[in-house]
């Protein structure tokens, strides 16, 4: 472990002293080796404060801590970890050390030096034998450590795969490992309302017609005309009287006591059209009879024409009209109805407009066809019958073809399978969901493996090396003591692994 890489992190260390001294460290690697009794780095949010400022500064950071509860925890956010060795309470204790006390040893330097006692014995072999004994010792733990570190980096990918599957209502759950996914069928009525323009048109009378006739009497007694009493014209136009009125007798005059002449009572009586519209003007002489039991004793004429009936051009419903509402209706059905089917599916079912049928219960129009009006209102009332397969059950079967779809070297990194896309075909009654599924999976790394790899090569031979391995992204190398070539023996290397990657096989 090189100079100025190791940061000690003691019970009474703050997380602000921490960080500084992190970030002002010049290694670009930095070892943060936890005593055992200090519980400042378990706290998940002061681990992901040092990683974010290990990262701004561009070091890379490795706890080194006996606490298994701390490894992991590291681990869960992404931070490197190595059991170099397990940290015991007397690598934090110098006053226990039979040496003089000494203050505590610097956030960037190695690990606290033992004070050796030394004994001194004036000749004698067993002394001899102990001193070679002890050289032999050290000799072969110098031999045994490591003399160059590998970081391995796992590939992480997307993995999309395509795979086929049943649905329908009649499966469970327990069906999945068969390939059928349960469903559940949605239905609900609905009603939508569309107004039409209508485009036939008519004439019809605004204002009645008025005017006067005059009625001739040739009987000899004076008769009444009651009001209402109505007068008819050519083509049937009929009036009514707007009063009553007497029609005075026929009168005999006389000359010189002789009869020379009679002349017929008569009277003007206003009347008015009884139907609106130009209909009811009509010209002089136009009118000229009078209905009921007076029309044998009286004469009726217009001597001037009627006037004042108004015309007016109105829309009517036709059956076009109607027709073309009903279209409409249909066409906003085909809309609205998927629109509605995809709300009436619950969050816990996927919607598939291709499972989707619209059912037209009943369609009515109004007004009738002839009335006048201006609109025409259509109203449609439909069924709405959509099946959907479970979310669920999905999820668990693109969980199950992940797996089977996983290449050699990998494995997924978590249980997140997402769905791309699907899409439903009904062939024979039955239903067929075509799935895309996407996870995340990682590289599998194998120690003994890239520890064969990498042995008695350059750093260049060894990066060369692992890059033929699918499940490596990407590697780094620490030599030690001016290597130029990583050692021939396995054992003296040791490789590290981010944290997130699967624990290395053991050889």
């Amino acid at each position: 472990m090189g100079e100025g890489q190791v940061i000690t992190v003691y019970s009474d260390t703050k997380i602000e002293q921490l960080v500084k001294e992190m970030m002002n460290n010049p290694a670009d690697q930095v070892i943060l080796r936890v005593a055992p009794d200090c519980k400042l780095l378990n706290n998940e949010v002061n681990l992901r404060l040092v990683k974010f400022y290990a990262e701004e500064v561009d070091k890379e950071l490795i706890i080194n801590a006996s606490d298994e509860a701390l490894i992991a925890a590291a681990q869960r956010v992404g931070l490197s970890t190595i059991r170099e060795r397990e940290v015991t309470e007397a690598d934090f204790r110098p006053e226990e050390s039979p040496a003089p006390k000494s203050k505590r040893p610097s956030a960037g330097g190695g690990s606290k030096s033992q004070p050796v006692r030394v004994y001194r014995y004036h000749g004698g072999l067993i002394p001899a034998l102990l001193v070679a004994f002890f050289t032999f010792i050290v000799a072969v733990w110098w031999f045994l450590q490591p003399k160059a570190t590998v970081i391995v980096y796992p590939k992480e990918q997307f993995l999309n795969f395509r795979t086929e599957v049943l649905s329908g209502l009649e499966y469970q759950d327990r069906d999945l490992a068969e390939g059928r996914i349960p469903a559940k069928l949605f239905e609900k009525n609905f009603t939508l309302t569309v107004q039409s323009k209508a485009t036939g048109f008519k004439v019809i009378g605004v204002t009645q017609a008025t005017g006067k006739v005059t009625v001739i009497n040739s009987t000899a007694q004076p008769l009444t005309i009651p009001k209402g009493t109505v007068f008819v014209g050519k083509d049937g136009i009929q009036f009514t009287s707007d009063k009553a009125v007497v029609v005075p007798k026929k009168v005999t005059k006389y000359q010189y006591g002789l009869p020379v002449g009679e002349e017929y009572g008569r009277v003007e009586v206003p009347i008015t059209a009884v139907a609106k519209g130009s209909g009811g003007n009509l010209p002089p002489k136009a009118i000229n009879r009078i209905e009921g039991s007076l029309q044998r004793h009286l004469t009726v004429i217009n001597l001037t024409p009627t006037a004042g009936g108004t015309d007016q051009k109105v829309a009517v419903v036709t059956l076009d009209d109607v027709k073309r509402g009903e279209a409409e209706a249909r066409e906003q059905m085909m809309i609205s109805g998927t629109e509605e089917a995809g709300r009436l599916v619950d969050k816990n079912y996927l919607y598939l407009p291709e499972l989707t049928e619209l059912e037209l219960i009943r369609v009515t129009s109004s007004p009738e066809i002839g009335e006048t009006a201006e609109t025409v209102t259509t109203k449609l009332e439909y069924r709405v019958s959509t099946l959907a397969p479970s979310q669920e059950g999905i999820r668990k079967y693109l969980k199950l073809q992940l797996d089977k779809n996983m290449p050699a070297n990998f494995e997924a990194k978590n249980n997140d399978v997402s769905l791309v896309s699907a899409n439903a075909v009904t062939a024979s009654g039955k239903i067929q969901l075509e799935l895309v599924g996407r996870g995340t999976i990682r590289g599998i790394l194998n120690q003994a493996k890239i520890k064969e790899l990498v042995k008695g090569k350059t750093i260049t031979e060894a990066k060369a090396a692992l890059a033929t391995l699918n499940e490596v992204a990407d590697c780094k190398f620490d030599l030690r003591d001016g290597r130029s070539k990583l050692p021939s023996f396995g054992f003296q290397i040791r490789t590290l692994f981010p944290a997130g990657s699967r624990e290395p096989v053991r050889p």
